[in-house]
């Protein structure tokens, strides 16, 4: 696994880790996914941010993100510019 299982929010929350392995596993299964049926796309995902560039990126927004959305930048930023819509 990529991720961290424990990470402190901006807010200093501390993030279930059973329930963040749940969705990361999701996320996996859905790269598994992308990497069999649609590999031009897998292949374009960017790598994820660390907690410290999202942190950056994010400290000038009103709202802050929720822990799905932290998590699914830290698996992948994205895809690239010329990447196949999916």
């Amino acid at each position: 696994m990529q991720f961290i299982d424990q990470q402190v929010t901006s807010v200093g929350r501390r993030r279930d880790s059973g329930v963040q392995r749940g969705r990361r596993d999701a996320l996996d299964g859905i790269k598994k996914w992308l990497s069999q049926y649609n590999p031009e796309t897998a292949n374009a995902l960017q790598p994820g941010l660390s907690t410290h560039e999202i942190e950056k990126l994010t400290e000038q927004m009103p709202i802050a993100l929720t822990e799905e959305l932290f998590l699914l930048y830290q698996w992948h930023n994205g895809t690239s510019k010329d990447a196949p819509f999916i």
